[in-house]
């Protein structure tokens, strides 16, 4: 069992974009996935498999703050917002955008950020609501 941390970014097309890096670290189904960012983001990952929704009053940086004072760091974080919460919380494995020279398609990117080696396609789950 992996415990995934996927920092969401408000934006929801890029949400939705990064949700198949988010589909390809869910590698098991005892993975639990906590999904922190903004309400609309992380309405989207309520059908996800042992998908935790946090919605941090004081922000990622807060719930980063939190994880980092844990005695054991995520398996996996995928960082989609790329500010400091992304670097303090301890993980095993990081999902980051890199910056390019040449312009992709973000599906490509996170393709390579996963360590995927083919763009990863968008992954949403539904749920009974």
């Amino acid at each position: 069992m992996a415990w995934i941390i996927f920092l969401a970014p408000a934006d929801l097309g890029e949400t939705v974009l990064a949700s198949g890096a988010v589909a390809h670290a869910l590698r098991d189904p005892s993975d639990e996935l906590t999904i922190v960012g903004e309400p609309e983001a992380v309405a989207l990952f309520r059908g996800a498999p042992s998908a935790k929704i946090c919605l941090p009053e004081a922000g990622p940086l807060a719930f980063a703050a939190g994880v980092r004072l844990q005695p054991v760091g995520c398996d996996t974080l995928i960082d989609a917002l790329g500010g400091l919460a992304g670097r303090i919380i301890p993980a095993n494995t990081r999902y980051k955008l890199q910056p390019d020279v040449v312009v992709r398609h973000l599906a490509e990117a996170w393709g390579d950020a996963s360590g995927a080696g083919r763009a990863l396609p968008a992954k949403i789950w539904v749920d009974d609501a």
